[in-house]
């Protein structure tokens, strides 16, 4: 995508050090982290952490790559007033989605996020949310409030709709797609579609780590448990999908990091998930005003890795002192990767 900012800085050390920088922000610290620990217990599918063996990334040689993302649900928002309503409530426009694949953020009051989100139309009247699962019940429970006399019914349909991450060359992702009957989208953020089956292009892979050594174009595919099955290719673990996130740096909000960023600290703005010419939403005055105020705001979420471990999605990164709050990470074969916000 050629109208995604490249990154202004970069440091190889012990850590290497991304950071997406937007035009207004004069300098970064470079930093070097020698050694950090994980203060609380590993659990790969709950927290914004997985790992991957080095027996595991050996597969990554095989492509294209198929990971079935049991961690992301899907939640239909159904009715003649969806689309409105999630227009009013999301941080993006979703009037006139048409047959694109869009970010979308959902904010408190405060402007901080509660729920990210991949929107696509199931049809006129409805509307796919893929979420991840853990935060699922929360998701639909706090936005159901927000029906009132509005004509929109939210229900999980994660059991019969299910999500895998399709990764590879356009080669690839073509052979990948043709048993189930999907073409590949043309460019990012469109869908190809077929018997109900949805494949979107998302953000492709940026920065080299194990297994994405050469980039890897991405898609978002929405199906049938028969229609993933038949998508041809190497199984791999779903941690080779947040890697591949990581990569191409995009953040997720998990359970343990909801209401902990605004969406400019986590670059969701750059990446088109705030839509800043539109309607009223919740915690709009306060992302507005971020936005106004970008070289004083300072906060942005870079790239990282390390020998050592990292907490939890939505814990205290330190070394030494308070650096940021981490994102997401993935540790392969020793070493984590990961994204953070930076303190100001």
């Amino acid at each position: 995508n050629q109208n995604r900012k490249k990154p202004r800085y970069f440091l190889l050390t012990r850590v290497s050090f991304r950071s997406i920088q937007r035009e207004t922000l004069g300098i970064t610290r470079f930093l070097t982290f020698h050694n950090t620990t994980r203060k609380e217990p590993k659990n790969m599918s709950d927290n914004g952490s997985w790992e991957l063996s080095a027996d595991e990334l050996s597969l990554a040689a095989n492509r294209p790559l198929i990971t079935e993302l049991a961690g992301l649900g899907v939640v239909r928002a159904s009715g003649k007033d969806a689309v409105d309503l999630l227009d009013k409530l999301f941080c993006v426009r979703v009037t006139g989605l048409g047959d694109a694949m869009k970010l979308a953020g959902w904010a408190e009051v405060k402007g901080r996020l509660l729920a990210t989100s991949r929107i696509v139309m199931e049809n006129e009247e409805s509307v796919f949310l893929v979420v991840p699962r853990e935060t699922l019940p929360e998701f639909v429970k706090r936005i159901s409030i927000y029906i009132f006399r509005s004509k929109v019914k939210f229900e999980d349909v994660s059991d019969t709709v299910k999500v895998a991450g399709v990764m590879g060359s356009n080669d690839d992702l073509k052979a990948a797609l043709a048993p189930a009957g999907l073409e590949v989208p043309p460019c990012l953020w469109t869908t190809a579609r077929a018997n109900g089956a949805i494949a979107g292009r998302v953000i492709p892979t940026e920065e080299p780590v194990p297994g994405f050594e050469t980039p890897a174009e991405r898609l978002l595919v929405l199906g049938s448990a028969d229609q993933i099955a038949a998508l041809a290719g190497t199984r791999v673990p779903e941690a080779f999908w947040w890697l591949a996130e990581i990569s191409a740096g995009v953040p997720t909000v998990f359970t343990s990091s909801m209401s902990k960023f605004v969406p400019q600290a986590i670059n969701y703005d750059t990446l088109g998930g705030v839509t800043y010419n539109k309607g009223c939403y919740p915690g709009q005055e306060v992302i507005s005003r971020v936005h106004n105020n970008m070289a004083k705001f300072g906060k942005t979420m870079v790239f990282a890795k390390t020998e050592g471990d990292v907490p939890a999605a939505g814990s205290d990164f330190t070394f030494e002192e308070k650096l940021g709050i981490v994102v997401e990470s993935v540790k392969a074969a020793g070493t984590t990767y990961f994204l953070f916000q930076t303190t100001k």
